[in-house]
């Protein structure tokens, strides 16, 4: 019996790897804020965990979104005027106000007339964390989210109502996606990511 058991668990992960991820595009997605992502959306690879028995497997991603913000002043003309009706961003006024998004995908095995069938159905009870410190470890930024019967795909974003100054060193976001439910078949992606808090890019860029 146990033998049994072990064939169908591989056979299982066999086709859970051979599921295509879900792209963007097909996922659920709130408006991300304005400003631009800390990491590179192309390169920001979901990260995978699976459940004990093998019928449970969760794929997590994290993007922490600088928010970047900042007031307008007139463009400066040739001459050192101001240009009639240009305006440009000014450095002396950015801020940042840090946004995290969360995405995940629960897959599921189940056992149809002797075959393992696998897919993203149902729905799952999720925890969503992520705490945002600063250099020296500070606490600049937490949120958690506890809900049951989510959908068994999300993509989200998440204010965290807190502003950033320019120039104040480098941060770290810790996050992590949790999928529990009735079966008691918790799966947890962790992971961390860095961000450098400099605006001199900006400015360079402004002139």
């Amino acid at each position: 019996m146990k033998r049994i058991r072990l064939t169908l668990v591989t056979t299982a992960a066999a086709l859970f790897t051979l599921t295509p991820a879900l792209s963007a595009a097909g996922a659920p997605a709130a408006a991300p804020p304005s400003g631009s992502y800390v990491q590179d959306p192309a390169g920001d690879k979901m990260r995978q965990q699976w459940s004990e028995d093998g019928r449970r497997r969760l794929d997590g991603q994290f993007r922490l979104h600088s928010g970047l913000q900042m007031a307008k002043k007139p463009k400066p003309g040739p001459k050192g005027a101001p240009e009639w009706g240009g305006q440009v961003g000014d450095p002396a006024t950015a801020r940042y106000e840090p946004a995290f998004e969360f995405a995940y995908e629960v897959h599921s095995a189940a056992v149809l007339k002797k075959s393992v069938v696998a897919g993203k159905s149902g729905r799952h009870d999720v925890t969503l964390r992520a705490v945002l410190r600063d250099a020296r470890g500070g606490l600049v930024a937490e949120f958690e989210e506890a809900k049951a019967g989510r959908h068994h795909t999300l993509r989200a974003t998440h204010p965290t109502g807190k502003r950033v100054a320019c120039d104040t060193g480098v941060y770290t976001a810790e996050w992590s996606i949790s999928r529990t439910g009735p079966d008691a078949q918790t799966v947890t992606v962790t992971g961390r990511v860095t961000w450098d808090s400099s605006c001199e890019p900006l400015r360079t860029s402004l002139g």
